[in-house]
């Protein structure tokens, strides 16, 4: 029994020396029962998400770590405490409250998040219903990705949010969110470096977003156009488009996926083939015989135009752009 309890600790000091000098090798030779081993690889999963040791975290996820079992809402409430004191949603948190009393509340997390994106209309719904206790509750939809992905970008750990963003799912409406939050923190940050840090990765994010689309509008046109209007339950059905147009995305509006989706929206029910006329034999036919325009025109069916009817009604705000 001694010689096991001397194995088991001395396993455990390996585990933790992992993190303090980055021998990530050293865990791949330990030997314990299932249970005793996912205990000791969630404990030190939780160390390397707090320290940002990010290649720890991507070879687990890599292995098939299990993130679903691993985020409990406990575990996410410590994520936010404990970086409470030295993150940069400190000072945020500070000018809601005046100042903080005691640990941070998960109800401070939901009003950071509203704080942050009240000017640009935007609503996260992932938190929307916390109670008014401790406990932070995570929706069961197999996305803890998204929890940690927002985590890492209010503690602006760029690499960890990346790899994330990487892992998590909806890879556009993730990369416009992290824009729309990265531009709301940097206008209410005081530090120059951190506001400077979050510029810096809300142009990355764009960028991301745009690359996603980019590839997207390669392989299929239609198939980019579809995931530009699909509504995101997270952001109370809000669009990916319309993530942009509420974000000022003015970079991610510019890209020809996006102008072909307000075209859609601006030429209504009438067919884009037919928006111009066909042709300009059929347009100069039209100019000299105007009642030959009605027979040129052609509508959308109704199963096409559905999905750019409900974008039009979203894209209202766009008069306020």
């Amino acid at each position: 029994m001694n010689k096991l309890r001397d194995k088991m600790t001395d396993e455990m000091y390996q585990l933790k020396l992992t993190f303090d000098k980055n021998l990530f090798d050293i865990s791949k030779n330990i030997s314990i029962d299932t249970r005793q081993q996912a205990n000791i690889r969630e404990s030190c999963m939780m160390a390397a998400i707090l320290l940002n040791k990010v290649e720890y975290v991507e070879q687990n996820l890599d292995n098939g770590f299990d993130l679903k079992t691993f985020l409990t809402n406990t575990r996410l409430q410590e994520l936010y405490k404990k970086k409470a004191t030295t993150s940069p949603y400190k000072d945020l948190i500070s000018k809601m409250r005046k100042r903080i009393k005691g640990e941070l509340q998960a109800m401070d997390v939901n009003r950071l998040l509203e704080y942050l994106l009240g000017d640009s209309n935007l609503q996260f719904k992932r938190y929307a219903h916390i109670d008014k206790g401790d406990a932070i509750n995570i929706p069961d939809d197999d996305n803890q990705c998204l929890d940690l992905f927002i985590w890492s970008v209010l503690n602006n750990l760029e690499d960890m949010a990346k790899l994330f963003w990487r892992h998590g799912k909806d890879a556009m409406a993730s990369a416009l969110f992290a824009h729309a939050l990265l531009s709301a923190m940097s206008h209410q940050i005081d530090d120059k470096d951190t506001k400077e840090q979050c510029e810096k990765q809300r142009c990355e994010f764009t960028s991301l977003a745009i690359g996603v689309l980019r590839e997207c509008y390669k392989q299929d046109v239609n198939l980019a156009k579809d995931l530009l209007i699909q509504t995101q339950s997270q952001w109370e059905e809000a669009s990916c488009v319309l993530l942009a147009v509420r974000a000022k995305n003015k970079q991610f509006i510019s890209e020809h996926a996006c102008q072909d989706v307000f075209n859609n929206i601006w030429m209504g029910e009438i067919e884009m083939e037919t928006g111009s006329f066909c042709n300009n034999l059929k347009l100069l036919w039209c100019i000299i015989f105007p009642f030959l325009i009605l027979p040129c025109i052609a509508f959308k069916e109704d199963d096409s135009k559905q999905g750019f009817n409900q974008t039009a009604s979203n894209v209202q705000t766009l008069e306020e752009f």
